[in-house]
């Protein structure tokens, strides 16, 4: 099992779009997958249950899990992706865990346990408990960036907290910058700054929005799903 985060401390760079699309690039491939929404902002939520009601998210999320009071199984929603859930309350996580710090370690354990091929992780666009309990749990971190003036902040942001965790003994496979919602150009300027980008991009394109506003898979013969497709292959 690997464990993906997708992570970025600036808003707007099409984090749970890729956390979606890569996902359903994975499953194409034929790998068992299961996501996480740790963004108590629940876009990947909606996408995944949007036919679900709200009481019985609220009844079983991840704020459960966490909380240690439910498993991951009782907790794990299944598709033809299985997700973990959340909702608002996992903007309390925080305050809560505090007084627990070794339930960072506790949550990584139990999502290893599962019988997965993939684990991607949605996390929040901000530090908190939430960021790092997700970076913790990771094998491979992936921080979609566009060319704005705050990309090269927002990467250093991540990057520092991860060379932290790394100090205190903690091990990642890769982590890599993705050039999301970009054009061919900008693209290239992005590669040009000598950071650790993956050679797969995403492209801006009008499709993605539609897919995931509508919550409906790519398709798999589309432009736009080779995209996510090409990531999914750098990454296995």
């Amino acid at each position: 099992m690997k464990i993906i985060s997708i992570c970025s401390v600036k808003g707007g760079v099409g984090k749970t779009a890729t956390t979606t699309f890569l996902a359903q690039a994975l499953h194409a491939r034929g790998y068992k997958i299961l996501v996480i929404d740790s963004d108590a902002n629940n876009n990947l939520t909606d996408y995944h249950l949007r036919n679900t009601s709200v009481d019985e998210i609220e009844s079983r999320n991840l704020y459960h899990l966490i909380t240690g009071e439910m498993t991951p199984d009782e907790v794990i929603y299944n598709g033809d992706i299985d997700i973990i859930p959340c909702t608002l309350s996992l903007h309390k996580i925080g305050l809560i865990m505090t007084s627990k710090p070794t339930a960072i370690m506790h949550f990584q354990k139990s999502i290893k346990r599962l019988d997965y091929d993939y684990v991607l992780i949605d996390s929040p666009p901000a530090l908190g408990y939430e960021l790092t309990n997700a970076l913790y749990a990771s094998d491979v971190v992936l921080i979609p960036a566009n060319l704005t003036r705050w990309t090269l902040q927002s990467i250093q942001i991540i990057q520092e907290q991860i060379n932290e965790m790394k100090s205190d003994g903690k091990k990642f496979l890769s982590v890599k910058a993705v050039p999301s919602i970009v054009t061919e150009k900008e693209n290239q300027v992005l590669q040009s700054m000598g950071l650790d980008f993956t050679e797969s991009f995403i492209k801006k394109a009008g499709a993605i929005k539609t897919a995931h506003d509508n919550a409906v898979w790519l398709k798999k013969d589309s432009a736009v799903f080779e995209y996510f497709n090409n990531l999914a292959g750098e990454i296995i």
